[in-house]
């Protein structure tokens, strides 16, 4: 008989009463969610790593030109060592503006599926309007915070002496540090 009523308990801990069991399986509902929503968001951030990597950049056919022209600038090859990535100048630090920029990206999907670029003389055809374009998104904070120790020089405030950070762009005098066509 007391091997009856151990059971009995046993199974009256095991299966709560109808309250207890709808809060036990509201609390794990929202563990369970919790928990997805860490996995998706781990997820999103790896994505948006490794679609602003270098090696990712690389995997379009275009980029190929692109490529082996910045490998030919200062910013790509010095005699300091020193390379940049991709991500490094087209891509601004702000998340809110770093987000718009990867949402403003997808174009270059449809670009590469429905008007790929199969010949160098094709890319240099629209080199031009695409340098324009790429310079065009470039902020300066993406530049002075690789040269921040220049601009407080003697020479580099000489040189940037008239420069407007409002509205002068370190491209626009800069441009031949990127992407030199060989």
């Amino acid at each position: 008989m007391k091997f009856i009523k151990k059971i009995k308990t046993g199974l009256v801990f095991i299966l709560l009463p109808w309250k207890a069991e709808k809060q036990r399986a509201r609390f794990l509902g929202m563990a369970l969610l919790f928990l997805l929503i860490i996995i998706a968001g781990l997820g999103f951030t790896s994505v948006l790593h490794y679609t602003a990597t270098t090696e990712f950049c690389l995997k379009c056919h275009e980029m190929t030109y692109t490529y082996k022209w910045y490998k030919n600038s200062k910013h790509g090859s010095n005699d300091k060592g020193i390379s940049v990535d991709c991500k490094d100048c087209h891509l601004p630090e702000n998340p809110v503006r770093y987000m718009m920029a990867k949402a403003q990206a997808l174009k270059e999907l449809y670009v590469h599926f429905f008007h790929p670029i199969k010949t160098e003389e094709e890319w240099l055809a629209k080199k031009e309007d695409m340098d324009e374009s790429a310079r065009s998104k470039i902020r300066n904070s993406n530049c002075i915070k690789c040269h921040n120790n220049y601009i407080d020089t003697k020479r580099g405030k000489e040189e940037h002496a008239e420069m407007d950070p409002k509205e002068d762009k370190c491209v626009e005098c800069h441009a031949e540090m990127f992407h030199v066509v060989p």
